[in-house]
């Protein structure tokens, strides 16, 4: 079975292909996303592409919990593309929907405002005003001559061959990981967070990272006595100004709000860069809608591209849907580090298995019953 080789048996077949273009009325306010990608940004027309595939397999005998099987249903797309669509089939009844788009277009908020927005269309068939995405950059536009210091050049290391970690080591370097956090696990490490007396609650965000930098701090011990650890979270509600902060609510692509970092990505943005970091990327805080018309998917989660890491996790988290509380944490993390958040007594970090599914599943029936019933 798939599910005991990492989605060995797991083969996906491609029974369409196809472009929507930008001529209907839903497509037209993402028209980034119907775009051929370059170093800048132009509008062909071309389409999004729109693929079908069937797999014969149940997705309950998928190896979710060490992501290869995620890998599996991604399925190519050429690079110049700006969108590919992919729905996949399973011999279940089930099916997937993968979203694969490149990072130089958009962040997480703005796939996750694109995504919401045309399930908003498939049920109502409108697109209200305020949901509009924006493409106006600005108030994000770099200084006529970029500026930025030598210490933030030293942040960021470029994600090439020269500074990989060697191909043929990669699987004994990084292994991928998918985790349930609970929402009550989430309040006892928010409490254990806290500071007493002075009235100040740990968020979520807050709490997670404290127990990931316990665990990486634990995994590494005497070994290295310096380690980081960065978040990535959405900037654009964080911002002071009132009118600002409403002038890019709906911005459309990746957002910065540092000027020396606007002005040191646009003398780099041709390359990748990474922070040599615990790196974690918070989702949590960008609501996605994805009711189609027949009810909400039991995980909706990012999945980056498997590229050999310059550090020791790269962790992306996301709200499940259903607004319980409950996260999904999509992991690509240093062995040892894994093995600590797998080990410990305290079970924040739970592998997603097939009976994990069932359970959100029946779950999920069981709210949205409630649901129909408090309605009636």
């Amino acid at each position: 079975m798939a599910g005991q080789d990492g989605g060995g048996d797991l083969h996906v077949r491609v029974v369409s292909r196809s472009f929507v273009r930008a001529s209907s009325a839903s497509i037209v306010p993402h028209v980034l996303a119907v775009s051929n990608l370059d170093l800048a940004i132009r509008c062909g027309n071309q389409g999004a592409e729109f693929v079908v595939g069937e797999a014969s397999v149940a997705l309950a005998s998928l190896a979710l919990d060490h992501g290869a099987s995620l890998r599996r249903i991604q399925l190519p797309y050429g690079e110049e593309l700006a969108l590919s669509v992919q729905v996949v089939s399973f011999a279940c009844g089930g099916f997937t929907v993968a979203w694969r788009t490149n990072h130089v277009m958009v962040d997480g908020s703005a796939l996750s405002r694109l995504v919401s927005s045309w399930s908003e269309l498939a049920r109502s068939g409108t697109l209200p005003a305020g949901a509009r995405p924006s493409h106006d950059r600005r108030e994000l536009r770099p200084r006529a001559a970029p500026s930025y210091s030598a210490a933030l050049d030293d942040e960021l290391t470029p994600l090439d061959a020269r500074c990989q970690i060697n191909a043929l080591t990669t699987e004994q370097s990084f292994v991928r990981r998918l985790y349930f956090i609970e929402a009550s696990d989430m309040e006892r490490l928010r409490h254990a967070a806290s500071c007493p007396g002075t009235g100040h609650r740990a968020t979520r965000v807050q709490a997670v990272s404290a127990y990931l930098w316990k665990a990486l701090a634990g995994a590494v011990g005497t070994a290295d006595t310096h380690c980081r650890m960065g978040w990535w979270v959405n900037r654009r509600q964080r911002i002071a100004a009132p009118a600002l902060r409403a002038a890019v609510r709906n911005y459309a692509g990746n957002f910065t709000t540092f000027t020396e970092l606007v002005d040191w990505v646009e003398e780099h943005k041709t390359w990748h860069y990474i922070k040599t970091a615990s790196a974690a990327h918070s989702f949590a805080s960008f609501p996605i809608d994805t009711d189609f018309g027949f009810g909400r998917a039991v995980i909706a989660l990012p999945v980056s591209v498997p590229t050999a890491r310059l550090c020791s996790g790269y962790v992306e988290i996301i709200a499940r849907p259903g607004g319980d509380g409950s996260w999904i944490a999509s992991a690509f993390l240093w062995p040892r580090l894994a093995a600590a958040l797998e080990a410990d007594e305290q079970r924040v970090f739970r592998p997603v298995t097939a009976e994990t599914l069932v359970w959100l599943l029946l779950e999920s029936f069981a709210v949205d019953c409630k649901r129909c019933c408090a309605h009636y």
